[in-house]
């Protein structure tokens, strides 16, 4: 049996189960690290985003999704473990 990897968006941790809900490259191509929200074009929608302002949205989101209020802390937590967040080792 062959386990499905779940992908999630690398910059909001959002589930990406549906190409429909990718990101977009520049020229049109689905983008696999990124969801439609966070990233459109082949750039991010917020380009004055924070790894702390995404975790608060993160967890913000959780909450108004009636998840356990130390289940919301510990995905927005996650947050800064995004590729987005993590700085380039080049």
């Amino acid at each position: 049996m062959r386990l499905k990897t779940k992908v999630v968006c690398q910059s909001c941790g959002t589930p990406v189960e549906k190409e429909i809900f990718k990101g977009t490259e520049i020229n049109g191509a689905l983008s696999d690290l990124y969801c439609r929200r966070c990233y459109m074009f082949g750039a991010f929608t917020d380009n004055a985003m924070t790894a702390e302002k995404m975790s608060e949205i993160v967890h913000q989101k959780m909450i108004e999704l009636k998840f356990p209020r130390y289940l919301a802390q510990l995905l927005a937590e996650h947050v800064h473990t995004l590729k987005r967040w993590v700085p380039s080792k080049n």
